[in-house]
């Protein structure tokens, strides 16, 4: 999958606000939908109706009222994180720097 990448960070969509989560209701794509290049630079370029679309294509979701405020936030390249989620509104946890494997 191709990723926004500046300034040696990758940019990661989250949602901006209480209602509904945007990558953490759906598991099974949530990194498409938190680092797709195509779906990041349509919220980059504030066009939330083409992210939607392009969303819908490759995974079969989300609905418009999970899109409306989403934000794009910086993680540096190679750091583990994980987007923790409450009552809809997303926020990431950088968890480590570090290369790991898990078994």
């Amino acid at each position: 999958m191709k990723k926004v990448e500046k300034d040696g960070k990758i940019a990661v969509l989250v949602s901006d606000n209480f209602g509904a989560g945007w990558s953490t209701g759906c598991p099974n794509y949530k990194e498409t939908l938190c680092m797709d290049a195509e779906i990041v630079q349509a919220v980059i370029d504030k066009n939330i109706d083409k992210a939607i679309i392009i969303a819908r294509e490759k995974c079969g979701y989300p609905s418009r009222t999970k899109a409306i405020k989403l934000a794009v936030k910086w993680v540096s390249k190679g750091f583990i994180f994980e987007i923790n989620e409450y009552d809809g509104k997303e926020y990431i946890h950088v968890i480590s720097s570090l290369e790991c494997m898990i078994a």
